[in-house]
């Protein structure tokens, strides 16, 4: 017995190499339960592993432990399985005071049991929620959260999201509802978010009053982007925009027309432009002669029509660093180098699907990069498709990078949520 006490009595941090030298999580459990002391040395050893958690990795027993020791060193935990979601709220409310993320399902018939545990979470900042359009009211528990700035919805009834207009110290809103019946009122739901950085919206109606200060819209948002956007009304100049994506419209709403009278006062702000990129829908002369009025685009995907959009429009932006054109089917080797001769800042290029673009473009490219001195250590890089043909590394050259895929590049509207 004295033995025993003799071995508690040593530092965490010696007792805690007893952990290290155990590889089954069950065995560490079991001794870590044996006395509070080895708890903690279980924690000291375990340090940041358990910062993030994914619950569907262990058994909801062993997270129960797991947390019991190492809760308080638990910022993020995530779970996609709606029948685990009182239990990890459980767990999150019972031994994780300081998460500050949290992704979880809901639906109707259990929300009320986690509402209260949910509230109890003070320092959450960044919260989740995904649903299958069950009428869900989170708006009063998220009111009760001081420190939240980022919230994301999946599959929320359209109804429930009219109140989020309430939480107007977001930062950040995403909201995926998956329903072009459905879109959401982006005016009627976040005007008063006046902290807004981020907004994300799946599928959205753009209704802007004519008699709205525009500047003071959301004077602090950096990053736009709707998924499926109806346009009853232009876009207003949001001056601390850098980031717009629209990655898709009705075919007769045109970008011309949804930037409007404010595309000269984006031409010095917006750096980056995603317009209808993956719908096989290439921009039209109008929309091509508005893209060229953005001088200030580091970024910009679309799908063009022919070299001669590259030749009038594409070229006059002199701040191009990276330009997607996928599956612009009427592209040839002579729009590309027309831009590469242009464009010197260019270094991003993304051809795949540009079927009359081939790998005869290599020699004539690598000439007009290094007589615009282009150098080693930022070359440019051009991903390309099977129908560029192979290239053989003698003929890039040191200032050319030739990168093979074979789908399209599809920006996942949810990569961020789980």
């Amino acid at each position: 017995m004295a033995a025993a006490c003799n071995i508690l009595n040593l530092p965490v941090e010696v007792l805690a190499l007893i952990f290290k030298d155990l590889f089954n999580i069950k065995d560490k459990l079991n001794l870590a339960e044996a006395h509070p002391v080895l708890g903690k040395a279980f924690a000291f050893q375990a340090g940041n592993t358990y910062k993030k958690i994914d619950f569907e990795q262990r058994p909801a027993i062993e997270w129960s432990k797991i947390l019991s020791f190492c809760g308080s060193s638990v910022s993020r935990i995530s779970s996609t399985t709606v029948g685990q979601t009182v239990v990890v709220t459980k767990l999150a409310s019972m031994f994780c005071p300081n998460l500050e993320e949290f992704f979880i399902p809901v639906r109707s018939h259990f929300w009320n049991h986690i509402s209260p545990l949910l509230s109890t979470l003070q320092n959450l900042k960044w919260v989740g929620f995904s649903n299958n359009f069950d009428r869900v009211n989170v708006v009063d528990t998220m009111l009760k959260l001081p420190k939240l700035n980022n919230l994301q919805l999946v599959k929320f009834n359209r109804q429930d999201m009219e109140r989020l207009k309430e939480l107007v110290n977001l930062e950040n809103l995403s909201i995926f509802n998956n329903k072009k019946t459905e879109p959401v009122d982006i005016y009627k739901v976040c005007s008063s978010m006046k902290n807004m950085d981020s907004l994300v919206i799946h599928y959205g109606d753009i209704r802007i009053p004519n008699n709205l200060d525009q500047d003071q819209l959301w004077p602090k948002i950096e990053l736009l982007r709707i998924g499926y956007g109806i346009f009853y009304s232009p876009l207003p100049y949001l001056p601390t925009l850098k980031f717009l994506t629209i990655d898709n419209t009705i075919f007769r709403f045109k970008l011309n027309q949804i930037l409007g009278n404010t595309v000269t006062k984006y031409g010095a702000t917006l750096e980056s432009l995603r317009f209808c990129p993956e719908t096989l829908r290439c921009i039209d002369l109008n929309e091509a002669e508005t893209i060229s009025k953005l001088k200030a685009l580091k970024r910009l995907e679309c799908q063009l029509e022919s070299d001669l959009y590259i030749d009038q429009f594409i070229t006059r932006l002199q701040q191009l660093e990276d330009l997607s054109l996928q599956n612009s089917s009427n592209i040839t080797n002579y729009g590309i180098l027309l831009l590469l001769n242009r464009c010197e800042k260019l270094r991003r290029l993304d051809i795949f699907g540009c079927r009359l673009i081939n790998r005869t473009l290599v020699m004539p490219a690598v000439a007009l990069l290094s007589k615009n001195g282009v150098q080693p250590h930022n070359p440019l890089v051009i991903k390309v498709g099977s129908e560029f043909g192979a290239v053989s590394d003698n003929l890039i050259g040191d200032v050319l990078r030739i990168e093979g895929h074979n789908s399209f590049k599809f920006f996942d509207l949810l990569a961020q949520l789980f």
